[in-house]
């Protein structure tokens, strides 16, 4: 026997980015109708802006989402790698206000651009990936280090 959904029957779904429950008409209608990772058109707003290469709507937090896959993304890499250890987002602001929000290389003020992380020693020569060698440092500068 079926039970009684009141969300579903209100039209009511929960964006997987956001967490927000929202109205079915926030959401594509393809989302609406098919698979379980629905993302409202906030979310995907916000994410076309950041392709583009503009600021997000500010009633979306892009820069704490945007912290959040790129950590989840170095924990993939390492974990590719076959190490272990994984760091998050509490711990990577640990390392910022350590730094006093200063970018690691050039001093420039993290609050102002996005910070990104960065391992002292790389994964590919060996480097662990672990707060001890984890530093914060703005895009220009990791993408400079080699």
């Amino acid at each position: 026997m079926a039970t009684f959904d009141a969300t579903a029957q209100l039209g009511l779904y929960t964006c997987a980015r956001c967490s927000l429950e929202k109205y079915a008409d926030s959401f594509a209608r393809n989302a609406r109708l098919h698979g379980d990772k629905k993302i409202c058109l906030d979310c995907r707003r916000a994410t076309a802006k950041l392709v583009a290469g503009g600021r997000p709507a500010a009633a979306f937090d892009f820069e704490a989402y945007r912290l959040k896959v790129v950590i989840r993304s170095q924990n993939a890499r390492a974990k590719a790698r076959g190490l272990s250890g994984t760091i998050t987002v509490d711990d990577f602001n640990q390392i910022c206000e350590r730094q006093e929000w200063l970018c690691a290389i050039c001093g420039v003020d993290l609050k102002q651009v996005l910070p990104s992380v960065d391992h002292k020693i790389g994964l590919r020569n060996g480097g662990a990936h672990d707060v001890s060698n984890i530093q914060a440092t703005c895009k220009s500068c990791n993408c400079r280090k080699q």
